[in-house]
């Protein structure tokens, strides 16, 4: 299992795609496995392999505690998040934005 860090690595690995384009499943997905890191596997096709556990915790519960604080902008605002990744898709060009696979990601594929 690689290591990945940011949101930008983990939506091209497991995705293939630019977090402004991921849905709220895949974010769900990602939400739902983070703690179980040493467990989850890229599929071969893309997509989250995972224990049938762990890709409930991440299909239902993840869901379900979103629900319950008010939706995905209230649960991340109480961490001062206001905005969304589709906010900044324009910026996604810049030399710090994520609308390219980053280079170490497309490494890691290349070695699949």
């Amino acid at each position: 299992m690689p290591t990945i860090y940011g949101i930008c690595a983990a939506t091209w690995y497991y995705f293939n795609t630019p977090p402004s384009a991921m849905t709220e499943y895949q974010a769900a997905q990602l939400a739902g496995i983070l703690p179980f890191p040493a467990t989850v596997a890229r599929d071969v096709n893309g997509g989250i392999r995972a224990t049938p556990e762990i890709l409930r915790e991440a299909n239902e519960r993840v869901p379900w505690l979103i629900a319950g604080l008010g939706g995905w902008e209230s649960a991340v605002a109480t961490i001062g998040i206001h905005d969304s990744a589709s906010d900044h898709a324009s910026t996604g060009d810049a030399s710090n934005g994520c609308s390219t696979m980053p280079k170490d990601v497309a490494k890691l594929l290349a070695g699949e």
